[in-house]
């Protein structure tokens, strides 16, 4: 069996397993464990936004921490907007991730709101 350190630097699919461990963590009701392997995920594929895209629609959608949700989107906006990219092979283009994150804002601003 093999183990998260096995992937080396493999960040993608490293950040991938990390993602799928904080699922687990969160329908197990281990939300802080949940919080923590998203963080390492982040980190596991820090140069990539989609780990940071993963977290912020978690937040928005799992957790209804929509204010946080947001913070994490300006955050994608952000690095999105200083260093446009385009699509490649292995990751989405600074257009998808300013699309992806107008949608997940969108929908905490709407929940806020309801409140």
């Amino acid at each position: 069996m093999r183990s998260i350190q096995d992937f080396g630097d493999t960040t993608y699919q490293k950040a991938f397993l990390l993602k799928r461990v904080a699922d687990i963590f969160f329908l197990e009701g281990e939300i802080d464990r949940s919080l923590e392997y998203y963080l390492l995920s982040e980190k596991a594929d820090a140069s990539s936004l989609q780990p940071k895209l993963h977290f912020a629609m978690f937040m928005a959608h799992q957790l209804g921490a929509f204010k946080e949700a947001i913070d994490k989107c300006n955050q994608i906006l952000s690095a999105a907007k200083s260093h446009p990219f385009e699509e490649a092979e292995d990751e989405f283009g600074s257009d998808y991730y300013a699309a992806k994150v107008a949608e997940i804002k969108q929908f905490c601003e709407a929940e806020i709101a309801g409140k």
